[in-house]
């Protein structure tokens, strides 16, 4: 096995596909999800490596899943946008660990037609650097993501038994010291198993996860593209944040979020 090869665990079945990221030694790797934010390490009698007929199958259908989503949800605002008014939706920056995960997660913004700003940074150094980026960008929305997973499901009340979720905390805090009005910095924090009710207590609008359960890649950029494109006089319900979500309600939870978009006359 080397580092960017794709597996599956042949003790899950291989329901899952991982990029192989780092050779921890002893017959030991870390692993990234493919579609989901979860990190792992398994050993090398656990690794199958996936045909490319497999991945290319995998490939294909995320594709045309996401080129249905996004033509429904660019088609709802089109007719929107014939009603006359000039709409300026807000303005996203996503902090993210994984660089393949941001590009992925930018060029989706795009096609939504989302202003988004993207930067890397480690989970570990999101608490230290998140006020920095939000001086340097002003948004109106924050996504802060990464890899994150539940080590120990019988204490998942315990913030320790978690990989990242400790790191997001420190994040969000540090940005609600910076804007501690939920209604003009929104945000969006957590990866796949990340302590859903610690997120919400440190101050995120929305979290991931409150089912402890995997969540897809693209799950922050649809809550984020619902409240960008949401007026300001509107407070949007949990379910409408999630309506175009993939995971729904176990991913991603929260309260009641006003949207960000303002509407002007055209000039």
């Amino acid at each position: 096995m080397e580092i960017g090869d794709i597996v599956g665990r042949k003790s899950y079945n291989c329901d899952i596909y991982f990029k192989i990221t780092a050779d921890l030694g002893g017959g030991s790797y870390a692993l990234t999800g493919i579609n989901y934010r979860l990190a792992v390490t398994a050993s090398l009698r656990d690794l199958l490596p996936i045909p490319l007929p497999d991945l290319r199958k995998l490939a294909r259908l995320f594709q045309n899943d996401m080129e249905q989503r996004i033509r429904r949800i660019n088609r709802r605002e089109d007719e929107l946008q014939a009603g006359g008014f000039a709409r300026r939706p807000g303005k996203v920056l996503h902090i993210d660990s994984d660089q393949e995960y941001l590009s992925l997660c930018l060029q989706y913004y795009n096609e939504l037609r989302v202003p988004a700003v993207g930067e890397q940074i480690q989970e570990n150094e999101q608490g230290d650097k998140i006020q920095f980026a939000l001086k340097k960008h002003f948004p109106d929305s924050l996504v802060i993501a990464g890899h994150d997973s539940l080590r120990d499901k019988e204490k998942r009340d315990d913030l320790d038994s978690y990989r990242s979720s400790a790191f997001f905390c420190d994040a969000v805090r540090n940005a609600r010291y910076f804007n501690p009005v939920k209604d003009s910095l929104v945000i969006i924090a957590g990866a796949c198993q990340s302590h859903y009710e610690a997120l919400i207590d440190a101050g995120a609008n929305i979290a991931s996860s409150p089912g402890r359960i995997l969540i897809h890649a693209l799950d922050p950029v649809f809550a984020a593209h619902k409240i960008a494109y949401s007026s300001i006089d509107k407070v949007l319900s949990l379910e409408e944040i999630l309506e175009n979500t993939i995971t729904g309600r176990e991913g991603l939870g929260g309260y009641q979020t006003r949207g960000v978009l303002r509407e002007g006359l055209r000039m």
